[in-house]
């Protein structure tokens, strides 16, 4: 999208009226939704969207922005196919935490849209301990992030039809929930990292205690 683009009133006008509206018309998951609206390639249109969407114009879209979020994190609570959950935890993972963060849990006015998507991250991470294989999943999860660490990424192109694909699928989907974690620390610590900086905060690495 040209940035050009994003300073026009109609164009702004027409996203918010009519392009978010389909999209959170279409963002719908409720069980009885059948057909095309089911289908992987139609869902990943949708989010692909959406993400979009949340990545350049959160900043100006709060409304829609924070019901789009909260439509994902409820998402990751409900009982879809497995594909359809990789898709959202890939679009929590790459959002910027601290975009949202200072737009959100720092304003009074709105709600608390990252503290929403880490404990819908928290709980993916945390089924890992109720499920019949999870010993298998860790040591998918553990071989996941040994690959990512050689630069070698794995995705979800079918359904998981299969015991083994189901597995890595699985630990697929707690390795992006543990990643979208470690992002939200990482801007925890360059949030206080900052503040710290400019006199904001001690830091906890000074021998005396703040006040």
């Amino acid at each position: 999208m040209w940035p050009p683009f994003k300073t026009l009133v109609p164009y702004e006008q027409i996203l918010r009226r009519q392009i978010c509206s389909l999209l959170m018309t279409s963002l719908r998951t409720n069980a009885e939704l059948e057909g095309e609206a089911g289908e992987p390639f139609f869902r990943r249109l949708v989010l692909r969207s959406v993400a979009h969407v949340i990545r350049l114009y959160s900043s100006s879209l709060i409304t829609e922005t924070e019901v789009f979020l909260s439509m994902l994190v409820r998402v990751t609570a409900l009982d879809l196919p497995l594909w359809h959950r990789i898709l959202v935890l890939e679009i929590l993972r790459v959002q910027t935490m601290r975009v949202l963060f200072q737009n959100f849990d720092m304003n009074p006015s709105n709600t608390n849209v990252v503290e929403s998507m880490v404990k819908a991250l928290a709980r993916v991470v945390s089924s890992l301990q109720v499920q019949e294989t999870s010993e298998e999943s860790l040591a998918a999860v553990a071989g996941m992030f040994s690959s990512k660490a050689k630069g070698v990424e794995w995705s979800l192109d079918n359904d998981a039809t299969n015991a083994a694909v189901l597995v890595a699928s699985e630990a697929h989907a707690i390795t992006l929930a543990i990643e979208g974690l470690l992002g939200v620390v990482f801007t925890i610590a360059t949030l206080t990292d900052e503040a710290v900086d400019v006199g904001e905060l001690e830091s906890p690495r000074c021998e005396s205690d703040p006040p």
